[in-house]
């Protein structure tokens, strides 16, 4: 299997110059697909500008000077995405992964205090042997729940499409942003990606659901895929976004 592939072929989110050189790193298998991640050697390289060249930019990550959701990282290929925390100790800075309407992905910093904190959207349930009931999250990550009956299983508030809000890297829920109408969203899909608006309503159609979003300075609404938003928080967002 490839360990790179051409530039010009590399998504259009990889902010990278297109015929300076013709391969570029290829993400590793993770918690991200290609589609809608970038390798951690680009992050640290293209978008922190922490290195000049490939060579410095995989030297700080082999050192393991880059943290992501909290955990030390030294594989370079190791694939970013949505809503990740990259944390550079050394330098006491930490950044949030968010969509962007003009590079589909950008870095927004974050105060010290958001470093272990991080809100991922629940898509899917399992249920697992033993009582327990498994949250699969955006992200890759699984959360057990353990019930007390399972055929009442009282502990199991949370729904497909809710979000969670997080500790890292132990996993711990601090807050939960139930998919519903007047809660805060970011879309970070389709041609409103980046937007962030409250939930105004939510339409179920045949073949899908159809969220309408009014903007938090009232000024407009907006529309989006129910599987293309985010909830991140009530009144407002939870955590830094933009």
């Amino acid at each position: 299997m490839s360990k790179s592939v051409k530039r010009l072929n590399a998504p259009k989110h990889w902010r990278i110059p297109r015929r300076t050189a013709k391969w570029v790193v290829k993400p590793s298998p993770g918690p991200h697909p290609k589609s809608s991640s970038i390798p951690l050697l680009l992050v640290v390289r293209d978008m922190l500008k922490l290195a000049g060249n490939y060579r410095e930019a995989r030297m700080i990550i082999k050192r393991g000077e880059i943290t992501v959701d909290g955990v030390t990282r030294k594989n370079h290929k190791f694939p970013v995405g949505f809503m990740d925390v990259i944390g550079v100790p050394k330098l006491n800075s930490y950044y949030r992964v968010v969509p962007s309407t003009r590079t589909f992905l950008k870095l927004v910093s974050i105060p010290n205090g958001e470093r272990n904190v991080k809100i991922c959207r629940v898509n899917g349930k399992t249920t697992v042997r033993g009582g327990w009931i498994q949250l699969n999250l955006h992200d890759g990550r699984n959360i057990l729940l353990k019930v007390k009956n399972p055929f009442n299983p009282v502990e199991d508030i949370y729904k497909r499409l809710d979000s969670l809000e997080i500790t890292l890297p132990d996993q711990r829920i601090v807050n939960h942003f139930p998919f519903k109408e007047g809660n805060t969203s970011l879309v970070f899909e389709g041609e409103n990606m980046g937007k962030i608006g409250k939930i105004a309503e939510i339409k179920r159609e045949r073949g899908g659901c159809i969220v309408k979003l009014e903007a938090l300075d009232g000024d407009e609404f907006f529309s989006a895929l129910a599987e293309s938003i985010l909830v991140i928080g009530e009144e407002k967002p939870s955590v830094v976004i933009a």
